[in-house]
C-alpha cells in the first residue's frame, strides 16, 4: 500500500490509516452488556466461568460450582468479547466460546456485544499489546499490585474501522497467520518442555547410577531408587549436616521478626524470593545490628543449603561465597552441610534438580497436597552419596551439560519472545491498514507458485 493512499487519522497509537477508513469509538460499533446475576442465584449448579486468572493462562472459561462462587457475577449470551479493566498493562481479552445459558464473568471484566463491526476484527484490534499499553496510561484506580481502568475509557476508545469486506479480510489472513506463528511457538515450547525432562533425567541417572556404566552396582535397600554403585551409600540428610545442635535450623518464628523489625540498611535478611531466583544479591529487607545479634542462630553462612519452606522441597539453593552477611526469614529452613562428607552444591542437585525429592514428596504426602514442608521432611529425605571427590566429577560434568541445555533452552525462549513480537505486529499492521492483506496474500501466492 503506497502512501498517496494513506491519511492521517490523528490517533497516537494508529499513526496512518487508509483514505478508505475511518476513525470511530468503540461505543459507536458496540455496546457494554452488564446483566448481572446475584450469587444467590449462582449457588447450587455448575457453570461456564470466565475468571481473569484462568483466562490469563488458558484463554477460556472454566467449569466452576457455583457453590464455590462468593460475589455477583455478570450473565453472558455467548457472542460478547471480554475486556478486563483490572491491570489492563497485561491486555486480558478473551472471545466469549461458550453459547450456553449457564455463562458468567467475573465482574472485573468489561462484556462488549457488537453491532456494526465484525467480532474477530474488534478482537484482534483489542488484543494487541499496543492497545493495552494505551489502556494503562488511562488506570484511575491505582493500588500497589491493582490498577483498572474506567469501562467507559474503553468505550470512548477510537479504533480504526475498514469496510466490513476488509475486516473480514483481516481476520480471515490474521486467523491464518497467527494459526501458523503459534504452531512454531507450540512446537518450540515443547521442545523446551523435553530438554527440561532430559535435563531431569540425566541428572536423576547421574546422581543414582553415577557415571560409570562399568561399575559394579549394589542394591540400595529403598525400593524406588532400586540399584546403586557398590561402592555408594544412601543416607538420611540428617546423617550428613553438621552434629552442633545447628545442623538444621528453622528460620525464626514471625513474632521474633517483624515488619516493624526491618529497614533500608544494616543486617540482611534472606527470603524465598533469593531462592526462586537463585540470586542472593537481590532483596531490600534489612535488621539492625542489635537484631541480628537477637537473630544469632538464624545467620546464615556461605556454604549453608537453604530451603524454601512453602510449597514443595525444589527450591533449595547453596548460599554462595559473595552473599552478604544476614539472617533467614520464617519461611526458610537452614541446613548446614558436613562438608567431610558432602559437598554443599551436591544437595540442590539431588533435591532441586533430580527426580529424587518429587518421588519422596510424594511418599511423604499419602496423596494429599501438602502446603509446605518442615524440619522432620528435610531430614528424612534420602540422598544416594558417592565418595566426595566422586561428588565433584559428577558436579562439574553436570554443571557443563547444564551449560549446554540451558545455552539451547535460551536460544529457544529468545526464538518463542521474537516471534511473539512477530505476532503482535503482523496483528498491528493487519488492523490499522498498514499492510493490505489482500496484495500480501497475492505476494505469497506468487512466491509458491513461481518456486
Amino acid at each position: 500500500m503506497t502512501k498517496k493512499s494513506m491519511k492521517q487519522s490523528k490517533v497516537r497509537w494508529i499513526k496512518e490509516i487508509p483514505h478508505a477508513w475511518d476513525i470511530v469509538k468503540i461505543r459507536e460499533v458496540a455496546e457494554k452488556r452488564y446483566n448481572s446475576i446475584n450469587v444467590s442465584n449462582i449457588k447450587g449448579r455448575f457453570w461456564n466461568y470466565y475468571n481473569i486468572p484462568h483466562v490469563q493462562k488458558n484463554n477460556d472459561y472454566q467449569v466452576e460450582n457455583g457453590n464455590n462462587i462468593e460475589s455477583n457475577k455478570y450473565l453472558l449470551q455467548g457472542d460478547e468479547i471480554l475486556v478486563s479493566k483490572l491491570n489492563p498493562r497485561k491486555g486480558t481479552v478473551v472471545k466469549v466460546t461458550s453459547q450456553e445459558k449457564n455463562t458468567i464473568c467475573s465482574t472485573e471484566f468489561v462484556p462488549i456485544a457488537i453491532n456494526k463491526i465484525e467480532r474477530d476484527y474488534l478482537y484482534y484490534l483489542l488484543s494487541n499489546q499496543i492497545v493495552a499499553d494505551e489502556f494503562n496510561s488511562m488506570v484511575q484506580s491505582v493500588t500497589k499490585s491493582h490498577q483498572r481502568i474506567n469501562p467507559n475509557e474503553i468505550m470512548n476508545f477510537n479504533i480504526p474501522l475498514p469496510s466490513k469486506q476488509q475486516q473480514i479480510f483481516i481476520q480471515k489472513f490474521l486467523d491464518k497467520k497467527t494459526s501458523e506463528i503459534d504452531a512454531l511457538i507450540a512446537d518450540k515450547e515443547k521442545l523446551i518442555e523435553l530438554l527440561e525432562e532430559k535435563r531431569q533425567a540425566v541428572i536423576t541417572e547421574s546422581v543414582t547410577k553415577g557415571l560409570d556404566p562399568d561399575v559394579p552396582m549394589k542394591d540400595s535397600g529403598v525400593a524406588w531408587i532400586g540399584d546403586i554403585p557398590e561402592h555408594w551409600e544412601t543416607k538420611k540428610l540428617k546423617h550428613i549436616y553438621k552434629n552442633d545442635g545447628n545442623g538444621i535450623k528453622i528460620g525464626p518464628f514471625g513474632s521474633s521478626l517483624k515488619l516493624d523489625d526491618m529497614s533500608d540498611s544494616g543486617v540482611k535478611v534472606y527470603g524465598q524470593e533469593n531462592l526462586i531466583k537463585q540470586n542472593f544479591h537481590i532483596g531490600q529487607k534489612y535488621i539492625s545490628e542489635k537484631k541480628f545479634h537477637q537473630l544469632a542462630s538464624y545467620k546464615v553462612s556461605p556454604g549453608d543449603v537453604l530451603f524454601s519452606m512453602m510449597g514443595t522441597i525444589g527450591k533449595c539453593e547453596v548460599v554462595p561465597e559473595y552473599a552478604e552477611v544476614g539472617v533467614m526469614d520464617s519461611h526458610l529452613l537452614k541446613v548446614s552441610p558436613d562438608e567431610r562428607v558432602v559437598v554443599p552444591e551436591y544437595i540442590p542437585l539431588v533435591i532441586r534438580d533430580s527426580m529424587l525429592s518429587k518421588i519422596q514428596m510424594e511418599l511423604f504426602s499419602k496423596g494429599s497436597i501438602m502446603a509446605g514442608i518442615n524440619s522432620t521432611i528435610v531430614k528424612n529425605l534420602v540422598i544416594v552419596t558417592p565418595p566426595y571427590k566422586e561428588q565433584e566429577y559428577i558436579l562439574n560434568r553436570i554443571n557443563k551439560f547444564n551449560i549446554e541445555i540451558s545455552s539451547i533452552v535460551s536460544d529457544t525462549r529468545n526464538a518463542i519472545e521474537k516471534l511473539k513480537e512477530y505476532r503482535q505486529s503482523l496483528i498491528y499492521e493487519a488492523v490499522t491498514g498498514k499492510i493490505d492483506v489482500q496484495e500480501m496474500e497475492k505476494e505469497i501466492e506468487q512466491e509458491v507458485s513461481s518456486s
